[in-house]
Order: structure tokens, then sequence, then C-alpha cells
């Protein structure tokens, strides 16, 4: 076996028994880590106290995560899912669309928010997304 992960696999269509403890606790880890937007609170903002070369900045960033997360859906979608043919490591890519969505939800969300001009925030704290991210990406590779 070259590769668990990529070794075909056609007649085994359950997670259980996991024959990969390793990658299963990997997803377990990712799955404790999944967060919705509406769990980010912007009541502790201070968009107002930056500098408008600071917005600009936080505005291009949020701009470029709301789309390229979407390029990262896609990827999953079409590259791994397809490769992948170990059932308990098909979980993560399965699962991380979804996440990925929650993060183009809210980058769109607070990038609407902040040009109706309703919003006064800081850039939000994107430590669980950079985790979740990191996660998602390691348990791919």
């Amino acid at each position: 076996m070259a590769n668990a992960l990529l070794d075909p696999n056609p007649d085994r269509f359950s997670i259980f028994p996991i024959r990969d403890q390793a990658v299963w606790n990997f997803y377990k880890k990712a799955q404790a880590s999944i967060w919705t937007a509406e769990e980010i609170d912007l009541s502790m903002d201070k968009w107002d106290d930056l500098k408008e070369d600071e917005q600009h900045f936080i505005k291009h960033i949020l701009a470029f995560f709301a789309t390229s997360d979407g390029i990262v859906n896609e990827n999953l979608a079409s590259r791994f899912m397809r490769e992948i043919q170990l059932p308990e490591a098909r979980i993560r890519p399965i699962s991380a669309p979804m996440e990925e969505l929650v993060h183009i939800y809210e980058n769109d969300d607070v990038l609407a928010v902040k040009r109706s001009g309703c919003l006064t925030m800081t850039f939000f704290d994107k430590d669980v997304a950079v985790m979740e991210e990191a996660l998602g990406v390691l348990a791919l590779v």
C-alpha cells in the first residue's frame, strides 16, 4: 500500500471500523473547531478608530477571503473528493466546504454591512478560522 488515502477502495462505503486512527483523530479535532458567523460578537468594534489606510487594508483582506474560500471549495469538490478513497479521510473534504461557506458568508456579510456604513468594527478575531483552515489543509496533506 503506497498511500492508504489514495488506494482504490470500491467496496468500502462505511466509515466504521476506522482503519486509520490518526486520520480520524485529525477529523475530530477539525470538527471541534467549527464555528458559525452568528457566533462572532461585533459589539465591541472599533472600526471608526482605525486610520483610513487600515480600513482599506482590512476591506481588501475580507474581499480576498470572500472569493478565495470559494476557490478552496471548488478544489475540495473537484480534486480531493475524486482522489481520496479512504472513507474516514473523505469526511474532512466533505465537511470543509460547509465551513468555507461560513467564511464566505461572514466575509461577504461584513463587507456589505461596512459598505452601508452601519457597522463600526475592527477586524474580528479570526484565530478560530485560521486554526480551522490550517487543520483542514493539514488533514488533506
